[in-house]
């Protein structure tokens, strides 16, 4: 299993290989202090696939292999926002590199900020145009579950729950890596 941890926040991956078509499909839960935040009382647990699945367990099917590990890294690399399924897909999830500092010199609507907080975001500056990318880089992801996935739904509306939760470089590193022996273990 894969898991990024935010806090109190869980959010984890299993894969299987769907034996029928080859493709690899996503069980999700997501979790607050080891509990289940969606319960199988309003998922989808009726009919077909979703019949079969654990508490508080959402699926997500038929994916080419490896291409959730491709978009994470392709963030990593490039550091701009990136998307993981689209329209017709019950999950998304987007990346967002969040910046390394606050232009607080333009109008964001900050109203202020502490000498001490511009001195941290001035040597933060630095230190990132010296080093380039940083173990403590931070993201924002928000991962969108369609209302297909719960009970009394048919087909994807692009309407649903939207978890939103940070994750450092060295977080998603360390899911790759997970998510990487994932795969291996479906050989």
């Amino acid at each position: 299993m894969a898991k990024i941890i935010d806090d109190l926040f869980e959010f984890e991956i299993t894969l299987s290989k769907d034996l029928e078509y080859g493709d690899i499909d996503y069980y999700m839960t997501f979790k607050w202090d080891g509990k289940h935040i969606l319960n199988n009382n309003v998922l989808k647990r009726s009919f077909g696939p979703w019949s079969k699945l654990s508490e508080g367990v959402i699926w997500q099917d038929g994916e080419e292999e490896g291409y959730l590990i491709e978009v994470i890294k392709e963030l990593l690399e490039d550091d701009t926002e990136k998307i993981w399924g689209d329209f017709f897909d019950d999950v998304t999830i987007h990346f967002e590199p969040l910046p390394y500092w606050i232009d607080y010199k333009k109008k964001s609507g900050i109203l202020y900020l502490s000498d001490e907080f511009k001195e941290e975001q001035k040597q933060r500056k630095k230190k990132k145009k010296k080093m380039g990318k940083l173990p403590d880089d931070e993201y924002d992801i928000h991962l969108s579950v369609d209302f297909s996935q719960f009970e009394k739904r048919t087909g994807v509306g692009q309407k649903g729950l939207t978890f939103n939760f940070s994750a450092t470089r060295e977080d998603l590193e360390k899911f790759v890596e997970q998510l990487e022996i994932e795969y291996q273990n479906l050989k």
